[in-house]
């Protein structure tokens, strides 16, 4: 079940992904000088959703000391995450998006505070524009992308085996056992798939740089 909540989520991401580089490239050419209310509430969602994918990719680096690219759900996280700062990456130079989406940090991570949420917003804009979102976002979809695949190709025909074995055998037990095992070495294919994939593209490279120096902010590497 956890394995399929993954794959889930993977799918949602490349689809979020796709439609973010849509998004992000009409708006690129439009220069904010003042943040509408209806703005201003989108930016405190935005940065909630930013906040609560930069908690995600925390426990992750605190865990390993790093921002592993080649773990599928690290590639999900980043994925939000970028997604989320589409219109940061836009309104960079406008203050009051930038004071509207740091307060959605604040309430979106338990990491982000009053005291340092700017200094992480200005931090992600600095990232986000820096490496490109519609590039880093044509990257994730298609790291994303691969690694969804593979695992559900491993995982749909370990279980056609261990099914197969169940009907064989009428030990459905031990079929089970080898259902559960062939899914999780589905979903390590899966971070090997990944690995390639995120081995081609730079762009994810450079980000997951610009993201660990955010995160070293929150201390407990």
């Amino acid at each position: 079940m956890k394995t399929r909540n993954i794959l889930a989520a993977a799918m949602a991401a490349v689809v979020m992904c796709s439609c973010s580089m849509l998004t992000g490239t009409q708006s690129t050419n439009t220069t904010a000088t003042t943040t509408s209310p209806v703005a201003a509430t989108n930016a405190v969602s935005s940065g909630q959703t930013a906040g609560l994918a930069l908690d995600q990719l925390y426990n992750s680096y605190k865990a390993t000391g790093k921002l592993d690219m080649t773990n599928l759900q690290n590639l999900i996280y980043m994925a939000q995450l970028v997604n989320s700062c589409q219109q940061l990456k836009t309104n960079k130079s406008d203050k009051s998006y930038l004071t509207s989406f740091a307060k959605g940090l604040v309430v979106g991570s338990l990491n982000v505070t009053e005291n340092n949420s700017y200094n992480v917003t200005n931090q992600l804009a600095s990232v986000m524009s820096g490496t490109g979102t519609e590039t880093l976002s044509t990257a994730l979809t298609s790291a994303l992308s691969q690694a969804t695949q593979t695992a559900t190709t491993k995982a749909t025909n370990s279980l056609a085996d261990a099914i197969a074995q169940a009907q064989n055998s009428q030990k459905v037990q031990n079929a089970t056992a080898t259902a559960t095992t062939a899914v999780s070495n589905a979903a390590n294919t899966a971070s090997t798939v990944a690995t390639q994939a995120s081995s081609v593209a730079s762009s994810i490279s450079s980000a997951a740089t610009g993201i660990s120096s955010i995160l070293s902010l929150f201390g407990g590497k």
